[in-house]
């Protein structure tokens, strides 16, 4: 798994379906359903976007991991979706960490080019010497030797 991806933690998939048709790169969407597995998808790439689906259920819980996973993964960003009638949580999730709340699947374009923002600065994945140069090389397909 590369360093960061796009982890979508929603119950229903509404919003991973829209973001697939928006996004460059629709491999790098992980999606899950529980918290425990946007921890472990975290885990694997520390450096990624999680977009949390936050019903009315599972608002404190939602809270809770918000400021927990801030403090343990700090090149993680993490953007809410709640339910309009939510509205007046907002500001809670702001201050937890949130760094966008989110209303409408019509704002998937803003989420894709803030995914895309921050796949392109996460760290890269170590290379080896050989790889490095020839990802450098002016003519990439014969950068590497044929056995």
């Amino acid at each position: 798994m590369p360093s960061a991806c796009l982890i979508v933690y929603e119950k229903k998939p509404r919003w991973a379906v829209a973001l697939r048709r928006a996004l460059q790169n629709p491999s790098l969407i992980v999606e899950v359903r529980s918290f425990t597995g946007v921890a472990a998808a975290i885990a694997a790439a520390p450096a990624s976007l999680v977009f949390l689906d936050v019903q009315e259920k599972e608002l404190q819980p939602a809270l809770d991991w918000l400021d927990d996973v801030g403090r343990h993964f700090p090149q993680v960003r993490v953007l809410v979706a709640l339910p309009q009638e939510l509205a007046s949580a907002e500001l809670l999730y702001r201050e937890a960490g949130a760094i966008d709340v989110l209303y409408f699947t019509l704002q998937v374009p803003a989420v894709a080019r803030m995914a895309q923002r921050q796949l392109a600065q996460a760290p890269r994945d170590q290379l080896t010497v050989r790889e490095s140069i020839a990802e450098r090389m002016p003519w990439p397909a014969f950068a590497v030797a044929q056995p």
